[in-house]
Parts: structure tokens; C-alpha cells; sequence
């Protein structure tokens, strides 16, 4: 990024424009902070419409999306850190900590979105389901996207392991979600 302006005040054109460019920021982790922001807009706007007035579902779906949003800036903050460290010759055990961490997280926050929809996918109400399918696309996204970020990072073993645990969890509430709207969805 050449000027002070974060990423997630840009427009999504801009954004996108970013992404394309030759530079490895923004790169996979903010991408995927970005894809599981808007997963995440989504499940809480199913939820939202679907049972009324904020429950605590959606509250805490609100959390995770500013969580999400946060997590562009610091993924851009820690790999560009990481990049520094290895261009100057530092130390690269905290820069390389940092930039498993923060994808980490990521993938974490998304699941935990993709647990919240999961739960409250009873009460969405059936015009919403295309809404409920595509958060359902994006949260896995971003959980595979970020796990997979962490682990081009060289995180260590037990790290890897927590790391396939979320990407499995994240892969069968996904199934779940998945079969629960086809099986409800009205035939043609």
C-alpha cells in the first residue's frame, strides 16, 4: 500500500484493485478477513430478519464482523512485518508468530460465525435461503482461506492440528447447513 488510507476504508473496487496488484499486501489473509466479514453481514442479516428484533445470536455475529473487519488491517500489519523482518535479515520468530496468529484468528472467527448460523438456521425464513447458503459459501471460505494462509507460515505441529480441527468443523456445519436448506427448499 503506497498511502495511510487502511484497507477496509477503501472501496471495494479499490480493494479488489489491491488484491490484483503485483504486491504480496493485501494478500490471502486479508482476503479472507474480507470474504468472512461479509459471511458473517450475511448470517447476521438471516438471523436478524429471521427472528426479529438482535438476538444474541446476532449480537454476537456483530462482534465477529468488526472482529473480521479488524483482522484485514492487522493481517496486512503482520505480513508486511514478516516481509520487513526477512528483507532486513531480523529476527523472523515473532513476525512469523504473528502472521500465523492473526490468520489463525481469522479462521477462528469464521467458524465461530458459521457455529452461530448454524444454530439459529431454524428460525431463517425460507426467502432468505439463498442469503443463508451464500454466508454458509463464505465463512467456509474464509476459515479454508486463513487456515491455509497460517500454514504456508510454518506454524508448529500443534498449531497445524488446531488449524485442520477448525477446517473440519467449519467443513460439516457447512454439510449440515447445506443439506438443511435443500431439504427445505420447495421443489420447482
Amino acid at each position: 500500500m503506497t498511502d495511510s488510507k487502511g484497507l477496509t476504508a477503501r472501496t471495494l473496487a479499490e480493494f479488489s484493485e489491491l488484491l490484483a496488484a503485483r504486491t504480496p499486501v493485501p494478500g490471502s489473509g486479508c482476503a479472507a478477513a474480507a470474504i468472512g466479514a461479509l459471511g458473517t453481514a450475511l448470517a447476521s442479516m438471516a438471523l436478524r430478519v429471521g427472528r426479529g428484533e438482535d438476538p444474541a445470536a446476532v449480537v454476537a455475529l456483530e462482534r465477529l464482523r468488526t472482529q473480521l473487519l479488524e483482522a484485514v488491517e492487522a493481517d496486512a500489519r503482520a505480513y508486511g512485518a514478516f516481509r520487513a523482518a526477512q528483507t532486513r535479515g531480523a529476527d523472523l520468530a515473532p513476525a512469523r508468530r504473528e502472521s500465523i496468529e492473526v490468520p489463525a484468528g481469522i479462521a477462528a472467527a469464521s467458524l465461530a460465525a458459521l457455529e452461530h448460523l448454524h444454530q439459529g438456521v431454524g428460525g431463517i425464513r425460507p426467502s432468505l435461503q439463498a442469503e443463508t447458503l451464500t454466508a454458509t459459501r463464505a465463512l467456509l471460505a474464509a476459515i479454508e482461506g486463513a487456515s491455509f494462509t497460517a500454514l504456508a507460515n510454518h506454524p508448529d505441529p500443534e498449531t497445524r492440528s488446531g488449524l485442520a480441527a477448525l477446517r473440519e468443523r467449519g467443513r460439516a456445519l457447512a454439510c449440515e447447513l447445506e443439506n438443511h436448506l435443500h431439504a427445505s427448499t420447495p421443489s420447482a
